[in-house]
């Protein structure tokens, strides 16, 4: 991305990259790559069908959000689509992610203690 990038898209793409990152550990725990393997008391602790839906709704917006981005950086008119609806619509489906990352850092955090 150059310097003429909006700034809303860099910082979608900023929290795209923290939510990959995160994406990255609990793929680790499910790979059982953890530096130390959680116990699996603290796993009953977390219901299975809410680790997910929470991933599942993560990573459907996420794949959105890419989607949008690639779109327009590979397209001319790009600044100007952007403002004028991706923008818009981006900022929607950022939100939603937002929402998500808390419960995935708690997830996470209750795995590991």
């Amino acid at each position: 991305m150059g310097q003429n990038t909006p700034t809303s898209i860099l910082r979608i793409r900023k929290e795209m990259d923290q939510l990959h990152l995160i994406f990255g550990q609990v793929q680790m725990l499910l790979e059982g790559h953890a530096q130390k393997p959680p116990s699996r008391c603290r796993l009953t602790m977390l219901p299975l069908h809410h680790l997910m839906t929470i991933l599942s709704g993560c990573l459907l917006n996420y794949s959105t959000l890419d989607k949008k981005l690639s779109e327009v950086a590979t397209d001319l008119g790009a600044r100007v689509r952007w403002a004028l609806w991706k923008e818009a619509e981006a900022r929607v489906i950022l939100v939603e992610l937002e929402r998500y990352k808390p419960c995935l850092y708690m997830m996470l955090t209750i795995i590991r203690w």
